[in-house]
């Protein structure tokens, strides 16, 4: 009898130990993956920011890259003539008259010398060439006209000399209407969506980007304020130069 008390004694402790190995190595191992699992980031999506459409800087932005001379059919055919176009696709005389065009919508008391002289060397021209393209946009010193003139390239001092033309001129029966109507900022991108039009008094019609006229509107009952979904539309994307504090143009896409 004492015998079978003692197995019984030596198998509850056998069991015992076993228990405890078992929790042991199953505590150990918990630990383990408790100090090699990352921590999983709480991560929330960005919201975009809505930017005031009246607002200067928005209207400045777009404004930029306005530079016709004449007849702004040249203008809408440089920006809304693609479903997406980038500065790789605009002209090079575009992308230097659009940096000098800019570059002199600074009020004169904030200027400098190549404003007031109509002289810049080919860094400045570089240097607005990259505000309004960003880094990746370059162009090569040569002349180009500009406003019945030519700004030439003098090789020797680095600079560009405007010449005035003989003479230039022209009328149109059409303009370009536009309208801002929707300004974003999500992280360091803004977007800005525009509807636009041609306005072709001549033949009493509103047309879109492909020249056809849009039903129901006509030179008399156009308001663009009130018509903007009728109308296409076209997004600019613009990226943030860090090392210039600065947003500049990656493409314009058409989203309607």
């Amino acid at each position: 009898m004492k015998k079978n008390i003692v197995i019984v004694i030596l198998l509850l402790a056998l069991i015992g130990a076993g228990a405890y190995i078992g929790y042991d190595k199953f505590y150990v191992e918990k630990q383990e993956e408790n100090k090699t699992e990352p921590k999983k980031e709480d991560k929330t999506e960005s919201k975009a920011e809505e930017l005031s459409i009246n607002s200067t800087f928005v209207e400045e932005l777009v404004g930029r890259y306005d530079y016709y001379f004449i007849q702004d059919t040249n203008l809408e055919n440089m920006l809304y003539k693609s479903e997406k176009t980038t500065p790789a696709d605009f002209t090079e005389d575009f992308i230097k008259q659009t940096a000098v065009s800019a570059y002199y919508s600074i009020p004169r008391g904030l200027s400098t010398t190549w404003q007031q002289t109509y002289s810049f060397t080919s860094d400045e021209l570089k240097k607005q060439v990259r505000k309004l393209y960003g880094p990746n946009t370059t162009v090569t010193d040569s002349s180009f006209e500009m406003d019945c003139g030519t700004y030439n390239f003098d090789v020797a001092n680095n600079t560009y000399t405007r010449e005035e033309g003989s003479g230039c001129g022209g009328t149109s029966a059409s303009y370009l209407a536009r309208k801002i109507i929707e300004a974003k900022k999500e992280e360091n991108k803004i977007s800005i969506k525009v509807a636009v039009a041609r306005v072709d008094m001549e033949k009493n019609q509103i047309l879109n980007m492909n020249k056809e006229a849009i039903s129901g509107l006509t030179t008399e009952n156009f308001n663009i304020n009130n018509t903007t979904e009728q109308l296409d539309q076209f997004t600019y994307n613009f990226n943030y130069d860090e090392e210039n504090s600065n947003y500049y143009l990656d493409s314009i896409t058409k989203t309607k």
